[in-house]
């Protein structure tokens, strides 16, 4: 899958395959637009960080967020810790496709 670059924090982009998806890297508004039902349609890496893949009109509740909505704490901790599993895990799986070498007979 190529990288996704969004010009903006709040920007929908198409993705290979012709779909479109709101993206962002931020991992507190993930959390949110999980919180509020959106729904995470995947996660690709950009360097360092993850890019949150996230259905097209997830914009709106996106622009909430930034103009200070609010959602249950509890809740979206819940969210934000599943996110961040989610990224150490794939940062894990990278570091092991790393090392994990074959080796000829």
């Amino acid at each position: 899958m190529s990288t996704i670059y969004p010009n903006s924090e709040l920007e929908t982009v198409k993705i290979p395959g012709g779909s479109t998806t709101f993206v962002t890297t931020d991992l507190d508004l993930a959390a949110y637009l999980k919180t509020v039902g959106r729904q995470l349609i995947g996660t690709q890496p950009q360097g360092r960080f993850v890019a949150f893949l996230f259905e097209p009109s997830a914009k709106t509740d996106a622009e909430m967020y930034l103009t200070g909505a609010s959602a249950p704490a509890q809740t979206v901790l819940a969210n934000y810790r599943e996110l961040r599993t989610l990224i150490i895990n794939s940062e894990r799986q990278k570091k092991y496709a790393r090392t994990s070498n074959s080796y000829p007979s």
